[in-house]
């Protein structure tokens, strides 16, 4: 399924190699794609797309669309079918750009050989963020988000209030957030609420984040296997001790102290 943006066409067309996307670093250019002069695809049909113009959204939709395995001699039946499935993954695409009041309007185009399937989308107005609530305490309900592990990644991660909603952005959010406190020691945490309110009303959503941390792991005991050296030189190679934050740089470094020992 390959996507481009026709030179003066506020639309984009889709063949059926998924390739010819990845290779048009020329979108807008007018550069027209590979199966155009090839004759055994020029005889599908292509399904376009009309009515974007940002280049991210446009990929977004076509990239969400089902294959077209579809010749020209397809009933309108099939067409409508195939129609009906690339609306529904354009649904999703579009809301997961914030737009949820889009219109798409689909159509089959008689054209000199082949029909071709179409849909028509007017996104509408894009959902904003209007609040943003991030609780992360541990087991004694310490706030953690000053905490230099959480602090810098909120700062660059959290949506600005009025800023478009993008769910791959949220969901990304959500997730470091978790793996950044299960990496600082907190194996039990869990999220208490995650949630991404939106109302398509309003064109408002609301991100609700609340995370148990639980309890900061330590290291125990530390026991290296190996047969060259004392236990207790061995273990005191680590670089660190019982009563250590267990953490994933912690045990990093363990790693790398050992290793460059030599004797490991």
């Amino acid at each position: 399924m390959g996507l481009f943006l026709r030179s003066g066409v506020q639309g984009v067309m889709c063949s059926r190699s998924v390739m010819a996307l990845l290779a048009a670093s020329s979108i807008g250019s007018g550069t027209m794609p590979a199966w155009a002069s090839d004759p055994a695809t020029a005889l599908a049909p292509h399904l376009q797309i009309q009515g974007l113009v940002d280049t991210p959204l446009i990929r977004q939709v076509g990239l969400s669309m089902p294959p077209l395995r579809l010749d020209c001699s397809a009933s309108n039946v099939a067409l409508q079918r195939y129609l009906s499935s690339a609306r529904d993954a354009a649904v999703l695409a579009l809301q997961a750009y914030g737009y949820f009041n889009a219109e798409i309007m689909p159509a089959i185009l008689a054209g000199d050989h082949c029909r071709e399937p179409q849909l028509t989308i007017t996104p509408g107005k894009r959902v904003l963020i209007s609040k943003v609530n991030i609780v992360l305490r541990d087991a004694t309900g310490a706030n953690l988000a000053s905490n230099g592990i959480f602090q810098p990644y909120l700062q660059t991660a959290v949506p600005a209030i009025d800023s478009p909603l993008n769910q791959n952005a949220y969901t990304a959010l959500r997730d470091g957030l978790l793996a950044r406190a299960r990496g600082a020691g907190y194996l039990d945490a869990q999220w208490l609420t995650h949630e991404l309110r939106v109302n398509p009303k309003t064109h408002a959503a609301e991100i609700d984040l609340t995370l148990n941390a639980g309890v900061a792991y330590q290291l125990g005991d530390i026991a290296v296997e190996q047969s060259l050296l004392k236990p207790e030189l061995a273990d005191r190679l680590t670089g660190a001790k019982p009563g250590d934050a267990y953490t994933t740089q912690t045990l990093v470094a363990m790693n790398q102290n050992l290793a460059g020992t030599n004797y490991f």
